[in-house]
């Protein structure tokens, strides 16, 4: 027992607070219930040696009657038998009535009842020397003093009897007294005693109710929080335990776990994002570089010998210009800008006005060649110019605005480029008054079914630039990463407009 209380004390400041407080709350408890019980045991033990004092006054009482009337019935029987029983039993009962009335003038006290018993003590001292003188006269045969005697102690008997009656009847009103005192204090002990009892058992319950709250309330927090994070929901609200024990350390560990594994989670989740991303974006790459493959192969397929050609347009330009043929020199300068654009790295981009531009050379060269079939008109918000875009974008959509909308009708037509500022986008529209396209064409041409791209059924009437609208729209989706970059807007017999929308971020 001594080992577990050493064991129990045995802890150092700040560490198993809990324990402390188990067993502070369970000494309090113990020491309450203690104290009523000790009050009680003294209060009880207090009543029960008043109450047995009263009853023990009472039996002296009646021994002390009872002894006395037995002297004076064997006084009597001996002086008038002369029976020596009689004589026995007389000095045995005198003997004993003597021993009382010396204990009686000893305790007596000074109060009323203590005077009284000690005249009582006297007078059975009077009464028994007056009584053996009787036996005594009686044996020596004299009659009249043994009358005499008798007569004396039989007179003092009687006072004895009345003294020992008041005695009685004094007692019996103190013991009243006392028993109405012991009563009220009975009384007040009781009341003190439920409403120790009480207090001790509301203390217990509200100790009991509070400690079960202090306990369980941290593990209820730590519970909920651990069910979300099973959920996977890590980010939970910071537990607050404010009880500087094993619990608050508990809380703040689970918290900081919840934002490692948080951080954990994060990381990873980062980390596949990023190499997701890596893998679009490599996707991407290769699908940009397949597809700039191909419209350059096929620019090149489409073209006999092109840079001997630019070569030789220049050296025609500088002939004409000697010459004094202006427009021969405009009609070559203009075909060598429109080579020298068109031989450019695909992979690398340009601005909007550098597309501009190489569409008036290349429609200054169809003016030339078809007269005045084509119509051009320019639109130009020149705050839109500046923006990136990927190389031969406008001119293959112009191509087939001429070829596919304009160039079957007699009468020729007209081509609006348009530049516009749509707040977050540029939209840069290439509108004919052509024969219009039908929407199941519209909706091959925006496909991302390979197999409707529009290269094909350009190489099949041999009226192909060798770059087809698919080649385009899939290069302007990878450049800016968006599926919505060209709008086609069209009915059978009134003209096409195509959207190109450029975002600005």
């Amino acid at each position: 027992m001594f080992k577990f209380i050493k064991k129990v004390f045995r802890f150092k400041a700040g560490k198993n607070a809990i324990r402390k407080r188990l067993f502070m709350y369970f000494l309090v408890t113990t020491a309450l219930t203690s104290i009523v019980s000790v009050y009680t045991y003294i209060n009880s033990h207090l009543l029960a040696t008043k109450m047995n004092t009263l009853f023990n006054n009472g039996v002296y009482l009646s021994e002390l009657g009872d002894n006395l009337q037995t002297v004076q019935i064997n006084l009597e029987s001996y002086l008038s038998t002369s029976h020596s029983e009689s004589l026995n039993q007389y000095y045995k009962y005198s003997s004993k009535l003597k021993d009382m009335a010396d204990s009686i003038k000893k305790d007596a006290l000074n109060t009323d009842s203590g005077m009284l018993m000690s005249d009582i003590g006297n007078m059975i001292e009077t009464y028994l020397d007056e009584s053996l003188s009787a036996m005594n006269a009686k044996r020596g045969r004299n009659v009249d003093e043994y009358n005499s005697k008798y007569n004396e102690s039989s007179k003092i008997y009687g006072y004895i009897n009345s003294y020992i009656d008041k005695l009685r009847l004094n007692q019996f009103q103190d013991n009243t007294n006392v028993y109405l005192v012991l009563q009220g204090r009975l009384n007040v002990m009781q009341t003190i005693n439920v409403i120790l009892i009480l207090a001790v058992a509301v203390f217990n319950i509200l100790l009991i109710i509070w400690f079960t709250y202090y306990i369980t309330e941290p593990i209820i927090k730590l519970s909920k929080s651990a069910n979300e994070i099973a959920k996977g929901n890590y980010r939970i609200d910071k537990i607050r335990v404010n009880t500087n024990d094993e619990l608050s350390v508990l809380a703040e560990t689970f918290v900081r776990m919840a934002a490692s594994i948080s951080n954990h989670v994060e990381e990873i989740k980062k980390k596949a994002e990023l190499e997701s991303q890596l893998k679009e974006q490599e996707m991407q790459n290769l699908k940009m570089r397949s597809l700039l493959k191909e419209a350059e192969l096929q620019s090149l397929q489409a073209q006999i010998n092109p840079h001997f050609m630019f070569n030789t347009l220049n050296a025609g330009v500088q002939i004409a210009m000697f010459e004094g043929a202006d427009r021969t020199e405009s009609f070559m300068k203009n075909l060598s800008e429109l080579f020298r654009y068109n031989l450019g790295k695909f992979e690398r981009t340009v601005t909007l006005k550098q597309e501009i531009e190489n569409i008036e050379s290349y429609i200054y060269i169809l003016k030339e060649r078809f007269a005045d079939k084509i119509e051009f008109i320019k639109e130009v918000d020149e705050t839109t110019t500046n923006i990136k875009m990927p190389r031969l974008i406008l001119q293959p959509i112009v191509e087939n605005a001429f070829m596919h909308g304009i160039g079957e009708n007699e009468n020729g037509g007209t081509i609006i480029l348009r530049t516009v500022n749509a707040g977050e986008e540029v939209h840069v529209e290439i509108e004919d008054n052509g024969k219009g396209i039908e929407e199941e064409t519209i909706a091959q041409i925006l496909s991302v079914d390979e197999d409707s791209d529009m290269i094909n059924q350009d190489n099949k009437s041999g009226k192909s630039n060798g770059i087809g609208m698919r080649n385009v729209i899939n290069r302007l989706r990878l450049y800016f990463n968006k599926e919505d970059v060209i709008e086609i807007k069209s009915q059978p017999g009134t003209g096409t407009c195509i959207i190109i929308k450029l975002p600005l971020y």
